[in-house]
């Protein structure tokens, strides 16, 4: 399982809960609990509120240019 190690901290937080899959009972799915949700809607918000900042800061234009350059990095990387 590839996700084991990545996802047991999240598990032991209440973030995520991991159960059997109905169609293969061979596997488990991860999914968010109430808890991960609203993790994910405050993290959005944050990340929202950032760009915005940088907007102002930047332009619209250059602040587009660092996206692009931030996917590419990811990809090189």
């Amino acid at each position: 399982m590839a996700t084991v190690a990545a996802d047991r901290p999240f598990l032991a937080l209440g973030y995520l809960e991991r159960l059997d899959d109905p169609e293969d009972h061979r596997s488990k799915r991860v999914w968010l609990t109430e808890r991960g949700h609203a993790a994910m809607s405050t993290i959005r918000d944050a990340v929202t509120q950032v760009e915005q900042e940088w907007e102002q800061t930047l332009g619209t234009e250059d602040l587009e240019q660092l996206r692009v350059l931030v996917r590419l990095a990811t990809i090189i990387d």
